[in-house]
């Protein structure tokens, strides 16, 4: 070998030995890694067992919030989230600002199903609906459901096919057009 073949072996060795070290600093330190250092056999497998008793449960706690975080941001843009959770901190200026949003993102096509809790309508002679979940949704021009709307009927809410959220009602057929409005 000559030395620049040396020299170049050397580098990529070098810069082998760098991209590892750097990917082990990137990377979270393993939960489990304090048992591996246990001698004891009886006390590693202890170990062992209450770390992962401890990792499934946050697993199955990230998993909860997953889900809650979806229907409390189901029919919200991504940039509708984004000022919401500004809006929620405490430093934040836009917590003054009004709560008026639009749903141009549409959210995977999940479904929601809740029961109107109060009917009123806007100055524009749109139904806005009360929902036993907190939500509030507004009718738009897009309807096929031609009667009237009461308070205690259970509905579902999801992804309109081209656009938008359809609002079926329980044991009727038809659908109104929908946006969240809070």
């Amino acid at each position: 070998m000559t030395i620049s073949e040396i020299s170049r072996a050397a580098l990529a060795a070098s810069l082998a030995i760098l991209a590892t070290s750097s990917a082990a600093k990137d990377r979270e330190p393993s939960p489990y890694e304090p048992c591996s250092r246990i001698e004891d056999n009886a006390a590693r497998l202890q170990c062992f067992d209450a770390t992962y008793a401890r990792e499934e449960a946050l697993v199955a706690a990230k998993e909860s919030k997953k889900r809650e975080d979806a229907v409390e941001n189901f029919g919200f843009s991504e940039a509708d989230i984004e000022k919401r959770e500004r809006a929620a901190r405490p430093d934040s200026a836009e917590r003054q600002a009004s709560a008026a949003v639009s749903t141009e993102t549409p959210m995977d096509g999940k479904a929601i199903q809740a029961t109107i809790t109060e009917v009123l309508t806007d100055q524009r002679g749109n139904h806005v609906l009360l929902l036993d979940n907190g939500q509030i949704w507004r009718s738009t021009a897009a309807k096929n459901y031609r009667g009237s709307v009461r308070a205690g009927w259970k509905v579902e809410i999801k992804e309109g096919k081209f656009a938008g959220y359809r609002l079926t009602f329980e044991g009727k057929t038809g659908f109104l057009g929908v946006e969240r409005v809070r």
